[in-house]
């Protein structure tokens, strides 16, 4: 399963003044301190597992990018395992690796991204 986004993050909470001293203070404490600006701030969603059913409740900007490359190798993959390839119903019936036994395809191998 999938999780996906169903609403926006929530307002960050301001810190109080006092909150923001001891920071300051104690950061020149720290040997191994970093710059936050080298870090990029991501936006922590509510999220929930998809299902086709829900479509209007989540959070789709594009339909071509709501899935990343992850997700969808992960469906393609899932997909190849779980599908029965005849009208039997034994269990050396589903899968790519039973097409790979019956030579339909060479041989299998996780999709991924290469250069563009």
């Amino acid at each position: 399963m999938i999780r996906v986004p169903i609403s926006e993050p929530s307002a960050k909470l301001e810190e109080s003044s006092q909150v923001r001293k001891f920071k300051k203070a104690t950061s020149y404490l720290n040997p191994f301190r970093v710059k936050p600006s080298l870090f990029r701030e991501e936006k922590k969603y509510v999220t929930t597992f998809f299902h086709k059913e829900y479509l209007e409740s989540f959070l789709i900007e594009d339909k071509a990018t709501f899935f990343d490359n992850n997700d969808r190798s992960r469906m393609v993959k899932f997909v190849l395992n779980s599908t029965s390839y005849s009208s039997s119903s034994a269990l050396e019936d589903f899968g790519i690796d039973r097409l790979v036994h019956d030579g339909v395809y060479t041989d299998r191998y996780r999709l991924h991204e290469g250069n563009y």
